[in-house]
């Protein structure tokens, strides 16, 4: 159980680093668009599009790395730890 929990957060991690990386190549793509459209409103429009999306892709894909990570952290390390009951208190 415990290489499942180690192995986690780096295959997450893994998925952010594809996720950043097809990010900034869409936001390069639209940023092509949109500096090349010369007066085509149509090409401009899907240029701002294109980066709009990539950046909210990668600002999601961000988030949901720090979610698991948090998850991941909450389940390895229990926050109160467990002690035996009382012996005397128990019938």
């Amino acid at each position: 159980m415990s290489e499942l929990v180690q192995s986690i957060p780096l295959f997450t991690a893994l998925l952010v680093a594809l996720a950043g990386a097809f990010g900034a190549g869409y936001f390069a793509f639209g940023a092509t668009l949109y500096v090349t459209a010369a007066g085509a409103s149509g090409q401009a429009e899907s240029g701002k599009r294109a980066m709009l999306t990539a950046l909210l892709a990668v600002a999601i894909a961000v988030a949901a790395l720090g979610s698991a990570e948090l998850v991941i952290g909450a389940a390895a390390q229990p926050a109160l730890p467990l002690a035996p009951p009382p012996v005397g208190l128990i019938p």
